[in-house]
């Protein structure tokens, strides 16, 4: 235990200044490592010292990011010193919460825009570019990004320019529902502010794209757009009792075309692929692959293209849309086998339809009330998979027993089944293969069996007549049967009335937690969620997107000088003089609190 780290420990200011100054060398976690129990506890005396207010505030000349790199890097230790978790989690709250209190100390608006907005490197690279708040999203300090100043700070980046087009103090007064008319009224015109900020993104109307709370808005409208078209889509192609009728009998009926539906879909999912490649372009494949949301994307990118790849070989397979009879193709799909490319694009369509509507999810956050549940929901899934492996285990555990004891049974009745039509079981037919027979059909019925749906005429190996009498059973198998009996009685109290209690109880402990920090996960996750638009990785809306790399292919090819635009980028940051000497006001403020707080 050196002077300094005693000193650090006990969040002593002078006597730390003062040892300091006496050249008094600052204690690094880097230095011990994990050998013995002594460098151990050294290693942790380090990370006490490290943490200390005062230590930050003397070495540090950017105290937030320091906090925010020394709590992500206690979390990060936790997995790897389980025996230390609940220190190590301890000494990361407490930097998050000095880097709150610190924050707390700004008196205006333009100290709180230099400490947020602060950058320490001098490259204007957008992929390098991260303020204070923005480093402390991508390092996940919720307690610092949910404080009342970052959210409102947040608040003001998304308004961007509003009260500048619109009268700010008539937009102030306005209440609740003149807030939702002038929501609705943005998703009504959002096409014609589009199109208008596209061809004069300098007029008025055009400007109001540039404010990223009035694009968030847009992009709800336009995936909430192919939402009913996705709707409207799988509604038409139905088949009436009328036309079925035609089609039996090989009555013409009208052919094929391609829907209205169809075109929007591909239209909106291509400026949603380019829309992609910008994020990719800008975030980096894997930030971009971090996100849950992103992989949402990808996977509904990759899914509507296989499904457009699928239909173009149907269609170069059958000529589906020459204009022939209908009724031939219904008749063809009835004898199809199933891995026809045009059965296995509707298969992928229908999985593409649930993921769009799985990320439309999304906009809920924009609710206090429902954000907090998505939040909850995400906890929960990730319990379910936690458990799922578990129950796994359980579930293949009592699936090898089954199938140990009914294997000979089962593919005696399947083979008899297969070849005679007939079983030598009197309690199972031959319109279902058995049970238990093999290791995969026996986990496959457990797992069944754990919602309820099970057949208890598997467990029963009463004999009935054969038609080979080689595999004629003489008498029945009574003690199998009393075994599986009781296996099965077993597995129903384990698997469900125990796991599955657990999981109950598992997901209300998450939720519980979730609704405890409700306003701190909402706010975090918020934040997050506007920097996306703010720092302009979120275009226009598909499919207006693709008339804007239209205009900007076409500025770029027949402007000989560089042609002026106006960009949505990131706020010029604060010189490193003006963001120390705002330090140097917070840091004493800071101080002065606390004297007086410990001397009351």
């Amino acid at each position: 235990m050196t002077p300094v780290k005693m000193a650090a420990t006990r969040n002593n200011y002078h006597i730390l200044k003062l040892l300091l100054d006496h050249g008094f060398p600052v204690p690094s976690p880097d230095d011990h490592q994990w050998t013995s129990v002594q460098t151990s506890r050294a290693w942790l005396t380090a990370y006490r010292a490290v943490c200390s207010p005062s230590l930050i505030l003397l070495t540090s000349p950017d105290p937030f990011r320091t906090c925010f790199r020394t709590a992500r890097a206690l979390r990060n230790a936790c997995w790897k010193r389980e025996h230390y978790r609940a220190e190590l989690e301890e000494l990361a709250d407490q930097c998050e919460t000095f880097a709150c209190e610190l924050l707390a100390e700004v008196r205006d608006s333009d100290e709180l825009e230099t400490v947020l907005e602060f950058n320490p490197g001098e490259t204007t690279d957008k992929q390098v570019l991260r303020g204070t708040l923005e480093a402390a999203v991508e390092m996940e300090q919720k307690k610092f990004v949910s404080h009342a100043l970052s959210f409102e700070y947040a608040d003001l980046l998304a308004a961007g320019d509003i009260y500048e087009l619109l009268d700010s103090k008539t937009l102030q007064q306005w209440a609740i529902w003149q807030l939702v008319l002038f929501a609705v009224a943005i998703g009504i015109f959002h096409p014609f502010l589009t199109i208008l900020h596209i061809l004069a993104p300098t007029t008025k109307p055009g400007r109001l794209l540039e404010i990223p709370a009035i694009r968030g808005m847009c992009w709800f409208v336009s995936l909430l757009s192919l939402l009913i078209v996705l709707i409207v889509e799988a509604q038409t192609f139905r088949v009436s009792s009328e036309e079925i009728d035609r089609m039996v009998q090989n009555i013409p009926t009208s052919a094929v075309q391609l829907s209205w539906t169809q075109a929007f879909i591909f239209l909106w999912m291509c400026g949603f692929f380019v829309e992609q490649i910008n994020k990719v372009w800008h975030q980096g494949i894997s930030p971009y692959f971090q996100s849950f949301w992103n992989l949402l994307d990808f996977f509904a990118v990759a899914l509507y293209i296989t499904h457009v790849a699928l239909r173009l070989v149907a269609i170069a397979k059958w000529d589906l849309h020459d204009g022939h009879d209908i009724s031939l193709d219904w008749a063809a799909r009835a004898r199809w086998n199933g891995f026809e490319p045009l059965l296995v694009s509707d298969a992928v369509f229908a999985i593409f339809t649930l993921d769009v509507f799985l990320r439309a999810m999304c906009f809920l956050r924009m609710s206090r009330n429902l954000g907090s549940l998505q939040i909850s929901f995400g906890r929960m899934f990730m319990d379910i998979i936690k458990f799922v492996i578990f129950l796994g285990l359980v579930d293949l555990a009592f699936a090898c027993g089954f199938n140990q004891l009914y294997w000979f049974y089962g593919s005696v009745h399947n083979y008899l089944c297969e070849k005679y039509q007939q079983s030598n079981l009197q309690n199972i037919g031959c319109s279902k293969a058995h049970g238990y027979a093999t290791l995969s059909r026996t986990m496959l019925t457990l797992f069944w069996a754990e919602f309820g749906i099970s057949d208890l005429s598997m467990l029963e190996l009463k004999p009935g007549s054969s038609p080979v009498e080689a595999l004629q059973l003489m008498e029945e198998p009574i003690f199998t049967e009393v075994v599986g009996t009781i296996m099965f009685a077993l597995f129903q109290v384990v698997a469900v009335l125990v796991l599955l209690n657990l999981l109950i109880a598992i997901m209300t402990t998450s939720y519980q937690m979730t609704e405890d920090n409700k306003d701190q996960e909402w706010a975090y996750m918020s934040v997050r969620d506007a920097f996306d638009v703010i720092r302009g990785n979120l275009s226009l809306p598909p499919p207006f997107n693709l008339l804007m790399r239209l205009k900007s292919g076409l500025v770029h090819l027949f402007c000989s000088s560089p042609c002026s635009r106006t960009e949505i980028g990131p706020p010029r940051l604060s010189g490193h003089h003006k963001y120390q000497t705002v330090i140097d006001k917070l840091a004493k403020r800071y101080r002065l609190r606390k004297e007086r707080e410990k001397a009351d």
